[in-house]
């Protein structure tokens, strides 16, 4: 299977903080991951099935057994099982899910290659969007690694740590809101070295709570996501940095706001 490849910035950060800040361009979508993306989150989940459903899918089932040149027309049973494994399997998938995979696998690019017998029963497609499954997890897990490089690229940036912390007083005094993106963690920093923090022992308790907090807030969100790529991608927000540099940004806000009001 070939690795997708993801580009980390758009834009160079080279120059001043205002036009680094300015050109930042978060990780673009690979176009096998758009594609991957796309096929993942219409409305149409398997979740959704119903019997009453079996004749307006058949269309979709003749288009796949067309794809893979079998000719056998299947009985509205057939499709009500195929149906049901689906829908019990594999809730979180859709039909263009389906075809993807069968195209991906037709091109040799999941980690097997599975032969249908002529038969487009529970065994090949299990296969496939187990298959598919697999290749979609591994593309999050490696966009979601672009995404925290160019967030860690940012907080490395070489500028001076008063800087980052000036240029967020400066846009939140002229604005009153805080700019799209920052250092907000050398703010932070800058912060802590003058004495604009709150004590070692209040911080800590503070931290404590909020990163909690910010936990939940991650967890009650991967409840809700609309498919498997979603909640995989808000899930790697528990891993990493993310939690601590959140903490910092909304410490950092959060005296902003309460000092510039």
């Amino acid at each position: 299977m070939q690795t997708l490849q993801t580009q980390a910035m758009s834009e160079s950060l080279e120059g001043s903080q205002k036009d680094r800040l300015k050109n930042l361009s978060i990780v673009p979508l690979t176009s096998n991951f758009k594609e991957l993306i796309e096929a993942n989150s219409n409305d149409k989940f398997f979740r959704n099935y119903q019997p009453v459903d079996t004749i307006r899918v058949k269309a979709q089932i003749l288009e796949i057994m067309a794809m893979l040149g079998i000719k056998s027309n299947p009985s509205e049973l057939d499709i009500q099982q195929l149906m049901i494994f689906l829908k019990s399997q594999f809730k979180a998938n859709t039909f263009e899910d389906l075809k993807l995979g069968i195209n991906l696998n037709a091109a040799r690019k999941l980690d097997d290659y599975y032969q249908h017998y002529q038969l487009l029963n529970t065994d090949f497609v299990g296969a496939i969007l187990t298959a598919y499954n697999e290749l979609l997890r591994k593309a999050s897990i490696e966009y979601q690694k672009a995404q925290e490089q160019a967030t860690e690229t940012i907080n490395k940036l070489p500028e001076a740590k008063d800087s980052a912390y000036q240029f967020i007083k400066s846009y939140y005094q002229e604005h009153k809101s805080f700019p799209l993106a920052a250092n907000w963690s050398s703010a932070f920093d800058w912060m802590w070295s003058n004495g604009l923090t709150e004590s070692h022992e209040d911080m800590v308790k503070w931290f404590e709570i909020e990163s909690d907090k910010i936990k939940k807030e991650i967890i009650d969100e991967m409840f809700y996501a609309k498919n498997v790529v979603e909640k995989r991608t808000i899930e790697m927000k528990l891993e990493g940095n993310y939690v601590k540099m959140e903490a910092r940004r909304r410490y950092v806000m959060e005296y902003f706001s309460k000092v510039y009001h």
